[in-house]
């Protein structure tokens, strides 16, 4: 028995920080439609669906083609496709598979929110069976394995699930359910999504297994959405299934700190992002075969004589200049710069005056030193101070965040140290003592 599974695909939406023709050509309807042709070549039994495969209820006529296009090209091959619906496509979803009737091999599990349970089979006769429930509405409070159909388990016949749900520790709002809950159920191996980025497994065992699919194109360099993504290829041996992820998106963000302290001079910068960037991309297209475009977030870290501001020059330059690498889309969505110049900051410490005293706050920031009172209550006011900002910029907005969330204490200790050291960096040249290239 072989599966392909994916989820929140999310047709309707494009990639973010894309320049414009490749947004409009690198797109999760094409994707889908890429999806499909890749199930007949691995010869799948069938295709499950793990929601939120269209972005939003309005996205229905936008939808309907490439969804129509790659169901028939399953149904053509004789491959089923089972799907549940999530947050986002709760409505809409149901009301396509309804106008999709005629492509045939569509089905959609529990619309109303409650359990159905199908049964699958391969060529050799050999049979699963799936258990599934859709959103009934755009937000489920209750936890969904309450009302999961037990005394449907047959021990003798194999069974997996298929979920859109957030596990605990996220919004209640959106199908809350626990890992233990959903290995209480008897079914053995659970196919998540909601959540975009892959995990390799939130548990494991040699017969058990609770996987987030993640969405098999990153759609946002923000949320967590870096690194490979791809659909997964479920094969079933003896009562062990074995996953592999298919890496088919063509896009990919990443994040990297690239440390600058061997770079002579600004002059310097490209030249050595370059050779960095085309080693990359050589690991990346081995990684992603159809990789077609990078988008990359880049903080310059390490220390050096190189002044925060020249670097901030420097890589404006570059971003301007920078298009393509061997044949790959290369764009830098933003860049940060976090280098230290070479000082003594115990010595810059002693004493008074604003430098001893920015010297001292980050070495607490650091951790090379205590972290006295004051300091913890500045880095909670900052975060205070974020959160309200970003929930008066959402209220603007009129609409629901799709953002990870307010910054944590730690990501404001971060922006705390970074303009520590650009300040002690500012008040120690003030001081001619250091010379910047």
């Amino acid at each position: 028995m072989k599966l392909l599974v994916t989820g929140d695909l999310h047709i309707g939406r494009r990639a973010a920080r894309l320049p414009a023709d490749l947004a409009s050509a690198l797109t999760p309807a094409r994707l889908w439609e890429r999806i499909a042709l890749a199930a007949v070549d691995q010869s799948v039994d069938a295709v499950l669906l793990a929601g939120d495969i269209v972005d939003q209820s309005n996205r229905f006529f936008e939808a309907r083609a490439p969804l129509e296009r790659g169901l028939n090209v399953l149904h053509e091959a004789n491959i089923p496709v089972v799907a549940v619906s999530g947050n986002h496509d709760w409505d809409v979803l149901r009301r396509l598979g309804e106008s999709l009737s005629d492509a045939g091999g569509f089905r959609l599990l529990g619309p109303d929110g409650n359990w159905e349970r199908v049964a699958l089979s391969d060529s050799a006769g050999r049979v699963i069976h799936l258990f599934g429930r859709s959103f009934p509405a755009r937000h489920c409070g209750h936890c969904p394995i309450d009302t999961f159909p037990r005394e449907l388990l047959d021990a003798g016949i194999p069974s997996v699930g298929l979920l859109h749900a957030e596990i605990h520790g996220g919004e209640a709002k959106y199908c809350p359910v626990s890992v233990p809950e959903l290995e209480g159920t008897g079914v053995p191996v659970w196919f998540l999504g909601h959540i975009h980025k892959p995990t390799s497994s939130l548990t494991r065992t040699v017969e058990r297994e609770v996987l987030y699919l993640g969405s098999p194109m990153g759609l946002d360099p923000g949320l967590g959405e870096c690194g490979v993504h791809g659909a997964w290829l479920a094969t079933l041996s003896g009562a062990a299934w074995d996953l592999t992820m298919l890496p088919l998106s063509p896009l990919r963000y990443e994040r990297l700190a690239l440390d600058v302290s061997t770079v002579p001079g600004v002059e310097d910068l490209a030249q050595f992002l370059d050779a960095d960037f085309r080693s990359r991309l050589e690991q990346w297209r081995g990684e992603q075969a159809e990789l077609a475009a990078v988008v990359l977030r880049v903080t310059l870290t390490g220390v050096t004589t190189l002044s925060v501001q020249d670097l901030h020059a420097a890589m404006g330059t570059i971003d301007g200049q920078l298009t393509e690498i061997d044949g790959i889309s290369l764009s830098l969505d933003r860049w940060d710069i976090d280098v230290s110049p070479p000082l003594d900051l115990e010595a810059c410490a002693e004493g008074g005056g604003p430098l001893a005293v920015a010297a001292a706050l980050l070495l607490e920031l650091e951790g090379a030193r205590p972290e006295q009172s004051e300091t913890t209550r500045r880095v909670s006011e900052l975060q205070h101070e974020l959160q309200s900002m970003q929930g008066r910029s959402f209220a603007t907005l009129g609409r629901e965040s799709t953002a990870q969330g307010p910054p944590d204490e730690e990501a404001c200790r971060r922006m705390m140290r970074r303009q520590c050291k650009a300040l002690v960096a500012a008040l120690y040249g003030q001081r001619g003592e250091v010379s910047h290239g």
